[in-house]
């Protein structure tokens, strides 16, 4: 798994348990398998964009809040934001 995967996994996991929710809620609102989801929030498997996506709009909070990353560059986190924000775009235009 690469960093950002793994930091986007964790802060999708963190976003969660503030809303309380559990990863069964989270699987079935993504409708997914819960063992399937188990597997993207330990990085066994990756988040696609369509996911982090749709799991910003299940947590209310902006792409930006989930892939916000420390411990890259401000260049390195801003390439991500525009490859999602732009993936975005297409899919609600």
């Amino acid at each position: 798994m690469t960093d950002y995967a793994e930091a986007i996994a964790e802060n999708i996991r963190k976003y969660r348990k503030l809303r309380r929710l559990t990863q069964a809620d989270m699987a079935d609102k993504l409708m997914i398998d819960v063992q399937y989801y188990s597997q993207l929030e330990r990085g066994k498997r990756n988040f696609t964009i369509d996911r982090i996506i749709d799991s910003c709009e299940i947590l209310d909070v902006r792409i930006e809040d989930i892939v916000h990353i420390d411990r890259f560059s401000k260049t390195e986190t801003a390439g991500l934001k525009k490859r999602i924000t732009k993936k975005n775009r297409r899919r609600f235009s």
